[in-house]
């Protein structure tokens, strides 16, 4: 079976949901009292999608080579769901096939433009009830955890 637009938004989903708790893990051992979510301008996926390129990328080039986000492939095979877009996911943040995964191909990947916002995600449920996820903020507190 494919991986169809609805699995690929749940992919998605829990897919940032993990790299949000890792990153609130790291940010709060070294927390300096102020929150980022006290900023009016504080976006949770675009910092942690940010922050988890930056992390992998380790010569700095805005580009991951296929042995920096090597674990990441691994780790995606064997905990993010559906397996199905799993299975898939390098191949779907490559769309030029270089084997490269580029900031711009990352962000794309994972269904965020941040220049423009969140693209249109449709998700069609068993009743035929389409939901159209249209704004930033609505995905967002979607993928939010609370930092305790």
């Amino acid at each position: 079976k494919r991986c169809e637009r609805e699995d690929r938004f749940t992919f998605n989903r829990n897919l940032i949901r993990i790299f949000k708790t890792e990153h609130d893990r790291i940010v709060s051992a070294a927390a300096t009292g102020e929150s980022q979510q006290d900023s009016p301008y504080y976006n949770a996926d675009k910092i942690v999608l940010d922050w988890k390129f930056s992390t992998m990328d380790k010569n700095g080039d805005n580009v991951l080579v296929k042995t920096e986000y090597r674990d990441l492939r691994r780790l995606v095979k064997k905990v993010v769901k559906p397996k199905r877009c799993a299975k898939t996911f390098t191949k779907l943040c490559d769309p030029n096939e270089d084997e490269n995964i580029s900031r711009d191909e990352w962000v794309s990947c994972l269904g965020l433009d941040f220049n423009y916002g969140v693209r249109r995600l449709t998700r069609t449920s068993t009743s035929k009830e389409t939901i159209h996820e249209a704004s930033l903020s609505t995905l967002i507190s979607i993928l939010r955890f609370s930092i305790d």
